[in-house]
């Protein structure tokens, strides 16, 4: 390949832009290079002719298939490049043979890939992983939710990869989710099935979950995405008549005086279980409160809100044995049951949220203004509409805020 290589002298030649010279010490191949973005010439020493012009030869082709753009590539990828010719020079003498650089590279690349990505976990063991990091970050209640629902899911789909799961399975299983009855109570008698907006927490923790394993790089995308929430059918909720709400009552004062604070709240001042249970009563009907009017509802999930007072209310806390601190210090599970009982003494079959969405129908007929009550309620529009299904009697609404002890008995 190189005996025809032309020489200007015998003791030196050039081929392209590389020049061959010798003196005492050998053959030198001087040759351009860069270094920092400044051109500079190299040189390499050899013993012999043939290896100074074989190297020279190698060294021209290299400038000549690069042309311009050699000078411009980064310093870092030349010395690469460089280090790589060396070792192919070397390589040669032995007769082994190296790939070609980009070939080279390549590999190398691939090789240091399949190295470094970790292996693809399953869902089960996704889960297990994304529970570790979301511990120390969430509350305790938070969490714990958050782990029953995704082992739940694992324990059907723990055994696949991640990218394997698809919005369709997802979808299959929250549907399968959906069918399924669970026992209710200790004795297992009755049966309930999850409602939407059960479902919907568990889509919500899934949607977490796969956010979280997109960011990773278990999967390409989040599968959650395309399945579709949980629709409800809101129906109308169940509400007393005056004289419905009367029996409930007179049974809370007889047979119940301790819980009697806490239904009156939800009766006449529409508060949630949990408001009710957790409101001062020094600070309902006391001469300041009486004088404005409302009373304020701090511990709401709402956020604070007044709430008007009307006769009824005050008439039942008056009787109630205890007219200051928390109307109910006991646990919410036990003060449930003792509701629950009120309600099946009373001869009246409803829920115990139901003196909550009377005090809102009422309250709706007598102001006939949806937006106040929805604000004295801290409840949306959506729920009240379904209120205004009723007849309206505004009688019926007079006749409920004037109710007292003395007409329930």
């Amino acid at each position: 390949m190189t005996s025809d290589l032309p020489r200007s002298s015998p003791d030196a030649f050039c081929i392209g832009k590389v020049r061959c010279c010798r003196n005492a010490s050998g053959w030198w191949v001087y040759f351009p290079s860069e270094r920092n973005g400044k051109a500079e010439r190299k040189r390499k020493r050899f013993k012999t002719e043939d290896a100074a012009r074989a190297y020279a030869a190698e060294m021209a082709r290299e400038i000549d298939a690069t042309g311009g753009a050699y000078e411009c590539l980064p310093p870092e990828v030349k010395r690469a490049y460089l280090m790589y010719r060396e070792y192919a020079y070397r390589f040669a003498i032995k007769d082994v043979e190296l790939p070609e650089f980009d070939a080279f590279v390549q590999k190398a690349l691939e090789t240091l890939a399949a190295e470094i990505t970790p292996t693809e976990p399953t869902m089960a063991e996704g889960v297990e992983q994304f529970l570790e990091i979301r511990k120390a970050t969430m509350s305790q209640n938070g969490y714990q939710s958050l782990r029953v629902r995704l082992r739940h899911v694992a324990r059907s789909l723990g055994d696949r990869t991640m990218r394997s799961i698809t919005a369709v399975q997802i979808d299959e299983w929250l549907s399968g989710l959906a069918r399924q009855r669970r026992p209710k109570g200790t004795h297992g008698k009755a049966h309930y099935e999850l409602t939407p907006h059960a479902l919907n927490h568990y889509r919500g923790a899934l949607a977490t979950f796969f956010r979280h394993a997109a960011e990773v790089g278990w999967v390409s995308s989040n599968p959650v995405k395309a399945v579709k929430r949980a629709v409800s059918v809101r129906v109308a909720p169940e509400v007393y008549t005056p004289e419905q709400a009367a029996r409930v009552m007179w049974t809370a004062l007889t047979q119940e005086p301790g819980v009697l604070p806490v239904i009156t709240l939800q009766m006449f001042a529409g508060l949630r279980l949990v408001e009710a249970a957790r409101m001062d009563l020094a600070g309902v009907v006391s001469p300041h409160t009486v004088l404005a009017g409302s009373f304020l509802v701090n511990q709401s999930k709402t956020g604070p809100r007044m709430v008007t007072i009307n006769d009824a209310l005050q008439a039942w806390i008056e009787v109630s044995p205890n007219q200051s601190g928390p109307a109910w210090s006991g646990s919410l599970d036990n003060l449930r049951n003792r509701l629950k009982k009120i309600l099946q003494e009373s001869g009246v079959k409803m829920n115990i949220e139901s003196p909550r969405m009377t005090y809102l129908r009422h309250r709706l007929q007598q102001t006939g203004n949806i937006a106040q009550v929805a604000t004295e309620g801290g409840v949306r529009f959506a729920l009240l509409e379904t209120l205004t299904h009723f007849p309206d009697t505004t009688e019926e609404s007079e006749s409920f805020f004037s109710l007292n002890p003395i007409l329930a008995r």
